[in-house]
């Protein structure tokens, strides 16, 4: 298996990084205070810009499939979300539900320590979702899926039960 980090576990050496990152700044900007200003405007305000524009756009995204998915599901309905995005409040098809990734995903590191067979098109077939992701599904003409799903009509990598419509 590759090794795959998730981005969090970074985050107990990011204290110690700040630390040596500001001792840099000063010893570098001691002597010219006012350049020290304008690095500290750009480092602060232009990332703080970018990154409340990113959150704005994919929030907005995000929240409106939620949405879409309540709307067309009930509380007792089965979803398949592979990629964490949209499933909030429903039941999921399978035990592992996010981290799908092959080699690197948390399914992966599962399967190194325990027996677990992971088949979506069994999970789909037994549970029968009511709405599913194309998300991690190699084969989306499999006989547990085609006939019984189609698109949505506002999501292009969602599909919705046809006997549920």
């Amino acid at each position: 298996m590759v090794a795959g980090p998730y981005k969090q576990y970074f985050m107990p050496a990011l204290p110690l990084v700040a630390i040596i990152a500001a001792n840099a700044i000063y010893s570098l900007f001691v002597r010219k205070p006012k350049w020290l200003f304008v690095v500290l405007l750009f480092a602060v305000v232009v990332p703080a810009f970018l990154l409340l524009i990113r959150a704005r756009d994919n929030n907005v995204k995000q929240l409106k499939r939620i949405d879409y998915v309540l709307s067309v599901t009930d509380k007792d309905d089965y979803v398949y979300d592979g990629n964490v995005s949209f499933n909030v409040f429903r039941k999921d098809a399978d035990f592992f539900w996010f981290s799908l990734r092959p080699r690197v995903g948390g399914l992966a590191a599962y399967k190194t320590i325990a027996q677990y067979e992971y088949n979506i098109y069994k999970s789909i077939e037994k549970n029968r979702p009511k709405l599913i992701s194309n998300y991690q599904i190699e084969d989306m003409q499999h006989e547990a899926i085609a006939g019984y799903y189609v698109q949505s009509d506002k999501f292009k990598n969602l599909f919705i039960r046809k006997n549920d419509l």
